[in-house]
């Protein structure tokens, strides 16, 4: 458990059952001397099931402001539904609380808490103008049926200050890259790679989830972290200090054009990249340095080498005359002019397209070769996937 100072704000959520149905008294958010573990003076409590989670979510991204009003969405996750929700929660050193209009909530002695069960919570909360470094966040939520059989859940975060975080910078050589064969060009539409530094607040590495999707539409931030390709906002699958995987969005303005990065503590200095129509490649398995496309059989069986994974997955070869599905990106709108070669001989592309936004599925059929590794390429309108891609092949 991360070490507490002073000078750090602490953040605790804390979910009750029916022993107090619409609230705690103050002093049970988990806080330095507050009961511990929390709830665990008026519950029997379990802590941490692998079944269930608590997070806070920071639109505004993990950093902080002096006296700048934030908004954040606690999220209590229990597939038991059958079980009462709240949470309390508390701030040291004190900022201000406040309970939004409609939110279930209420402020008492430094505490905010629920009023009602549910599974998600809005708060707000202002840093107090004077202090100074990074904040570190706990998060505790508890789900129960009366005063037994309760679980708590935990988590914590950590939020930069303003004026301390650090702007994004991308990758002085490979800003961004086709998200499958880690090369340039990229294309419209296709799923690319970003490289660089602070891409991210300190200590976020995700992907998007479900409740980042609004309408059906993919998200164009996560955390506050945001990218425009051409002064056209992308959608963000995952973030991380250092890696950003995102879909390019649809453009035929070709050629150079700008790569920049946006998170909470500023904006990158923006990158040039070559945007072509076409920037096929194969989506590769991650062992023996991505030497195996990412292939799989007509009932959804992993092909490659039996040793591939190291015996967490057992992978078989692909078989002459079968159909086998593999996958990427870069493929461009019109897939007519398709061709797949395996170990130089051309094999019959039974189904090209789109799966999801950005990703081809190509349904091939391997021809009679020998038992062996065999290079695998496709060529759309001239342009070639990436070499040294191999499909194992045995009979």
């Amino acid at each position: 458990m991360t070490v507490i100072r002073y000078s750090y704000l602490v953040l605790i959520i804390t979910a009750f059952g029916f022993a107090n149905p619409r609230s705690a008294p103050p002093g049970n958010a988990g806080a330095p001397g507050d009961t511990n573990p929390p709830c665990s003076s008026c519950h029997r409590v379990t802590m941490n099931p692998s079944r269930g989670k608590v997070e806070l979510t920071f639109p505004g991204g993990q950093v902080w402001r002096p006296g700048e009003k934030q908004a954040w969405l606690v999220k209590i996750t229990e597939p038991d539904s059958s079980r009462r929700f709240g949470f309390q929660l508390t701030t040291r050193p004190a900022g201000q609380l406040t309970a939004p209009a409609s939110s279930n909530t209420a402020v008492n002695n430094g505490y905010i808490y629920h009023t009602a069960s549910q599974s998600s919570y809005s708060v707000e909360w202002t840093p107090p103008a004077n202090t100074t470094g990074d904040i570190t966040v706990y998060v505790a939520a508890l789900t129960g049926r009366g005063t037994s059989n309760s679980n708590v859940y935990t988590n914590s975060y950590v939020l930069k200050a303003a004026d301390s975080a650090t702007a994004p910078q991308l990758d002085s050589s490979k800003p961004a890259v086709n998200g499958a064969s880690f090369t340039a060009p990229i294309a419209p539409a296709a799923w690319t790679t970003i490289y660089g530094q602070n891409l991210a607040p300190a200590g976020i590495s995700r992907s998007w989830r479900t409740d980042d999707f609004q309408n059906g539409a993919m998200p164009t931030a996560l955390d506050g972290v945001g990218v425009r390709i051409n002064n056209k906002s992308a959608a963000i699958a995952y973030i991380s200090p250092t890696q950003l995987n995102v879909l390019s969005p649809d453009d035929t303005a070709l050629g150079s054009v700008t790569v920049e990065v946006t998170t909470p503590a500023g904006v990158s200095a923006p990158a040039t990249v070559t945007l072509t129509a076409l920037a096929p490649a194969f989506f590769c398995f991650d062992p023996q340095n991505r030497r195996y496309a990412a292939a799989l059989s007509a009932t959804y069986e992993t092909l490659g080498p039996a040793n591939l994974f190291a015996g967490a997955i057992t992978p078989r070869p692909a078989k002459p005359g079968e159909i086998i599905l593999l996958y990427g990106t870069g493929f461009g709108s019109d897939t007519t002019s398709l061709r797949v070669t395996i170990g130089g001989v051309e094999a019959k592309v039974a189904y090209a397209g789109l799966t999801t936004p950005g990703l081809y599925q190509l349904n091939v059929e391997v021809p009679a070769l020998p038992t062996g590794d065999h290079t695998l390429i496709a060529n759309i309108g001239g342009v070639s996937t990436q070499p040294n891609v191999y499909l194992a092949i045995t009979h």
